[in-house]
C-alpha cells in the first residue's frame, strides 16, 4: 500500500517562485545591454557554431531534466553533447588565440 502523496504548494507560489528564479537572467542581459557588450569580434567559422549550439544543447539538456528525464538517461545525452561542445570550444579557443598572436 503507497503512503498518501504530499500536498504540493499552490500554483501561485510555484508560478512566483519560478519568476524569481528567472530574475537573475533577465538582470544578466539588461547588463549586457548596459555595458553594450562587444559583438563585433563574433567569428563566423564551424566551431563557432558547433560551440554555442554545444552550450544551448546543454541547456536545453537542463531543462528537459528537470521536467521528464531521469538522471541516467540525462548523462547519457550528456556525453555526446559534453564531448562535442568541449571539442568545438577548444578549437574555439585556440583559433581566438592564434588570431591575437
Amino acid at each position: 500500500m503507497f503512503r498518501e502523496p504530499e500536498k504540493r504548494p499552490a500554483r501561485f507560489v510555484s508560478d512566483l517562485f519560478s519568476i524569481l528564479a528567472a530574475i537573475p537572467l533577465l538582470v544578466l542581459l539588461i547588463m549586457w545591454a548596459r555595458l553594450r557588450v562587444n559583438v563585433s569580434n563574433f567569428s563566423f567559422s564551424l566551431w563557432t557554431f558547433a560551440y554555442h549550439l554545444g552550450l544551448a544543447g546543454t541547456f536545453t539538456l537542463f531543462g528537459l531534466f528537470w521536467l521528464r528525464l531521469n538522471m541516467f538517461e540525462t548523462i547519457r545525452y550528456l556525453v555526446g553533447i559534453g564531448a562535442v561542445t568541449f571539442i568545438s570550444g577548444n578549437k574555439l579557443l585556440s583559433s581566438i588565440s592564434r588570431s591575437r598572436k
